[in-house]
């Protein structure tokens, strides 16, 4: 029996050994800075003792560490705000040239589990935004090819739209569509696709999306749900 309680013993001893070996080598565990080489700079700070989950996704990082929620709380909001800020949502890194896009900290009473997801560049730059050259382009250079919509209802919406007051620095943190029209053109042989939403009542979400890149505008427009639900539909 005895040696029973000794191997016991030993076996617990060589996990612990182990547990303490497998933490010890995590990339963040013993350290107070995440970086990974998408950024620049010296990396994200963090605590200490926070155990990065192995991921191949090269644009989040998830945490799972026992320090209390109000330190982690601190340490997130000290570090956004050093941060430049754009439409409730993004923060931008200058120094890594990353934007955060996402820090969560969900508070589980034994272990905390922390996300931040973020992506190269400056989504707070004018490179996002859509300008109203986007009209000019559609209607002097652009061909209609296909849509959620006819191309005349197309033109209506557009000529609604060039008329409307747009929004310089909307807030897209809690943005949420309930319908989008999906339009495909095409400028000297190059698609592009115009995407059209109800950011909210009284607000319409334009997108521009070619090659992948996406940029937005934000006009004003009384009832958009009924004005987009108004238009003639492709059969």
């Amino acid at each position: 029996m005895k040696a029973i309680f000794n191997l016991i013993r030993v076996a617990i001893i060589f996990l612990l050994i182990g547990g303490v070996f497998f933490l010890l080598i995590n990339e963040t565990f013993i350290n107070e800075v995440f970086k990974t080489e998408a950024m620049d700079g010296d990396g994200i700070s963090i605590n200490r003792f926070m155990y990065l989950v192995p991921s191949d996704n090269k644009n989040e990082a998830v945490f799972y560490t026992p320090i209390s929620f109000s330190k982690l709380e601190s340490k997130k909001k000290n570090y956004l705000n050093s941060l430049e800020s754009c439409y409730g949502i993004y923060y931008y890194d200058k120094d890594n040239d990353i934007t955060i896009t996402k820090y969560d900290i969900d508070n589980n009473k034994y272990l905390k589990k922390v996300y931040i997801s973020y992506s190269s560049g400056n989504y707070c730059s004018g490179d996002y935004k859509l300008t109203d050259m986007w009209v000019y382009e559609y209607i002097n250079l652009s061909s209609f090819i296909s849509g959620d919509i006819t191309e005349k209802a197309m033109n209506g919406l557009i000529d609604t739209i060039y008329k409307s007051k747009k929004e310089d620095n909307p807030v897209i943190s809690n943005y949420k569509n309930t319908i989008s029209i999906n339009v495909l053109c095409n400028n000297n042989g190059k698609d592009y696709n115009l995407y059209f939403e109800d950011f909210s009542d009284n607000q319409l979400i334009v997108k521009k999306e070619e090659k992948g890149v996406v940029k937005f505008a934000v006009y004003d427009i009384d009832n958009v749900k009924d004005l987009l639900n108004s238009l003639e539909k492709n059969k």
